[in-house]
């Protein structure tokens, strides 16, 4: 099991990617499978995103409060392919997931993923999806997180 920052910006809380939209509370990340590919020589020597691998997708700030993800797919992924959205490896956000269904087919955070009821994030991290169940070669796919940024106070 890998891990890939494919975050676009090097350091949690360092300078916000464009895929930033501040002002309307939500990110956004495109996940095309090729370019994640590319972006790793291990993942491009095997010609796959590994079962288990770790895609960091969005770096997200201390004292963002989410609401909900959405993933939506684009282009379908290997066949047998399901990701999960949350938290390195977690499921916080969006459960198990089928990616391998058909153009247009979107999940997002239901009533028993456990940021149902929202989180704070009390430090920087990133949204990560992990592609489980199968090696991943081909496919893409859009991932946004909603919320608003808090500005938190010391006591």
């Amino acid at each position: 099991m890998a891990t890939l920052d494919y975050t676009g910006s090097a350091a949690a809380g360092a300078g916000l990617p464009i895929d930033l939209n501040a002002r309307e509370g939500h990110f956004y990340r495109r996940l095309k499978v090729t370019d994640i590919i590319a972006a790793d020589t291990t993942m491009t020597t095997n010609g796959y995103i590994a079962a288990n691998d770790i895609i960091q997708a969005i770096h997200v700030p201390a004292g963002f409060a989410f609401d909900r993800a959405i993933l939506r797919i684009i282009t379908a992924c290997t066949a047998s392919v399901n990701v999960e959205v949350g938290l390195a490896g977690g499921a916080e956000a969006i459960a198990s997931s089928d990616v391998d269904a058909a153009a247009g087919t979107i999940y997002s955070t239901i009533e028993t993923d456990s940021w149902a009821g929202g989180k704070v994030f009390s430090s920087a991290d990133t949204i990560d999806v992990q592609f489980i169940t199968a090696n991943c070669a081909t496919g893409e796919l859009e991932l946004w997180v909603f919320g608003k940024q808090l500005v938190l106070g010391t006591a």
